[in-house]
């Protein structure tokens, strides 16, 4: 297979890829989007506000230079087009800013003029923020983009560093954290345990 015949990136996966890389393993070759509270919540979120707002306007967009595809919430502009990201909660992190980094990337792309800005609104606070993108923002996506369209069904990622992100995760049913940590604990005993036996049963021969 060569680089031509990789398949284009959604932009939403690098999201979910700098969120944790085993959900997106899990998303990518099981088909696993459960729909916990918080996805429920947030797809509810977006078809309300569009339906009240009547501003909601989707874009789709595809880009083979940047091996990126994806769907624009929202532009706004006439003459500057502007993406904006919506989210739900009260905050953004990293990974948000990068998703609309991609957007920018995808869009001036499309129009051939630079993207130098987006928005982030949240649901949880109703507002929005401006952010600049940096190289920084684009370099992460371009960094993204490779590694997500380098996996492979048989090179599963590690468990996210941080075991709160597995909570609400959709994909928990299958990924099973906490069990495979079990198990792979007691596996680690189990064979300490069947290294420190013979020892033990020397020196026990010894003191008889």
């Amino acid at each position: 297979m060569t680089e031509h015949d990789l398949p284009l990136v959604n932009t939403s996966d690098l999201n979910q890829y700098l969120y944790c890389p085993r959900r997106l393993y899990y998303l990518m070759f099981y088909h696993t989007q459960g729909l916990n509270f918080v996805l429920a919540d947030g797809r509810s979120k977006h078809a309300h506000q569009s339906r009240r707002g009547q501003w909601y306007r989707e874009m789709y967009l595809r880009s083979e230079k940047l091996h990126l595809h994806g769907k624009i919430d929202l532009l706004e502009g006439k003459t500057n087009m502007t993406p904006v990201e919506r989210k739900h909660g009260t905050s953004f992190f990293d990974n948000d800013e990068v998703q609309l980094a991609a957007y920018c990337m995808l869009l001036e792309d499309y129009l051939d003029e630079p993207v130098r800005m987006g928005y982030l609104y949240l649901f949880g606070t109703n507002e929005r923020y401006a952010i600049t993108i940096t190289d920084w923002h684009r370099n992460k996506v371009l960094q993204v983009v490779e590694a997500i369209r380098t996996m492979s069904l048989d090179r599963i990622p590690d468990f996210a560093d941080n075991p709160k992100k597995c909570e609400k995760c959709s994909t928990v049913q299958y990924c099973l954290p906490e069990e495979t940590r079990m198990l792979q604990e007691e596996s680690a005993r189990m064979e300490h345990g069947g290294k420190d036996q013979p020892a033990n049963s020397k020196l026990t021969d010894k003191e008889h």
